[in-house]
C-alpha cells in the first residue's frame, strides 16, 4: 500500500512539495488538507533523544527478554533519517557489548520516502547540540560511533538547518543497520516470525496515517497480532498512544505492557492459551 504524501511548505516560499510521514531528528513544516479543501500548516517535530523513551532501560529489557535466542529480527518502521535505528544500535552495543549485540543486527530500517531513505544511506547523521550532549552523558565516549563531518548534510525542508551538526557514522553503526524503502503495512506483512524473535519499532507515525485515512491503529494492531508470534516485542510512541486507540487494540490482540516503570511504550505479544 502506497502512502499518499502530505504537502510540504517550502522553507523559502509557499510552494508545495511532497512528504511521507516518518520518524526523524528533523523538523518539517507541512500542510494537511481539511474537509473544506483548505490546507492547514502543521509542524512535525522529532529528535534523536525523546524524553519518553529510556534507551538504556529498554536495551537492558531487550537483552534479558531475548537472552535465550540466537538471533532477533529487529525492525525500525517509518525510520526517516535513521536516528531511531542508530540510537537503538548504540544502546544495544553499549548494554550488551558488540559481540552479543550482533544477534539483533542488522536492524531493518524502512521508510516509504525514497528521498529520506537515501539521506539515511549517506552515512551521515545530523544532530542538535542537545542530542549530542545527551548521547555523551548516556554512554560517555562516542567517538567509535560518530565524528564531525567537514561537509554539512542539507536535508530538504529541514527547519533545523543551521542548528544541527553533521556527523559521519562509523562502520560499526553502518554495519548494524540496513536502510530500505518500504511501506509500513507491507513490511509488517513481510515479517516471518514463528518463534517470538521479532523486535519491532514503529513510533509516532500512526496519527498521521489515520488523518490521511491510509491506515488505522486498529489495522496496524491487527496485522501485528497476525504476524508476530508470542514472545515478540512491539515498541510504539507517546504520540501514537495519546492520539489513537492503539493501546486498546493491542490489548485486544494479546499484547501486554512491560517495563512500565521505565517506559510505557513497550508491548510483548502473549499466548492467550498458555497456562498462567
Amino acid at each position: 500500500m502506497n502512502i499518499s504524501p502530505y504537502r510540504i511548505f517550502s522553507a523559502n516560499n509557499s510552494n508545495f512539495g511532497s512528504f511521507s510521514p516518518a520518524f526523524g531528528s528533523v523538523e518539517r513544516s507541512f500542510a494537511q488538507k481539511g474537509t473544506d479543501g483548505a490546507y492547514k500548516k502543521v509542524m512535525n517535530n522529532s529528535w534523536a533523544f525523546r524524553g519518553e523513551l529510556d534507551w538504556r532501560a529498554n536495551a537492558t529489557l531487550f537483552a534479558s527478554h531475548f537472552k535465550d535466542k540466537k538471533h532477533v529480527d529487529t525492525y525500525s518502521l517509518a525510520s526517516s533519517d535513521g536516528s531511531e535505528a542508530y540510537m537503538l544500535a548504540i544502546s544495544l552495543i553499549e548494554t550488551l557489548g558488540e559481540k552479543e549485540a550482533r544477534k539483533f543486527f542488522p536492524i531493518k530500517a524502512f521508510d516509504n520516502d525514497e528521498y529520506i531513505v537515501n539521506i539515511a544511506k549517506s552515512g551521515k547523521w545530523n544532530l542538535l547540540p542537545r542530542d549530542y550532549e545527551n548521547l555523551q552523558k548516556l554512554y560517555g565516549n562516542i567517538d567509535k560511533y560518530i565524528k564531525k563531518s567537514d561537509k554539512p548534510m542539507l536535508i530538504s525542508n529541514d527547519k533545523l538547518a543551521g542548528a544541527t551538526q553533521t556527523y559521519e557514522v562509523s562502520g560499526v553503526l553502518r554495519d548494524a543497520v540496513e536502510f530500505r524503502q518500504g511501506d509500513l503495512v507491507s513490511e509488517i506483512k513481510n515479517i516471518d516470525d514463528e518463534d517470538g524473535t521479532a523486535l519491532v519499532f514503529c513510533r509516532n507515525v500512526l496519527p498521521y496515517l489515520e488523518n490521511l485515512k491510509i491506515s488505522t491503529a486498529q489495522k496496524v494492531a491487527s496485522l501485528l497480532g497476525m504476524y508476530l508470534a508470542p514472545g515478540s516485542i512491539f515498541v510504539t510512541g507517546g504520540y501514537d498512544l495519546s492520539l489513537t486507540d492503539l493501546n486498546r487494540n493491542l490489548y485486544l490482540r494479546d499484547f501486554k505492557h512491560v517495563n512500565r516503570d521505565k517506559s510505557s511504550f513497550v508491548y510483548v505479544k502473549t499466548d492467550p492459551w498458555a497456562e498462567s
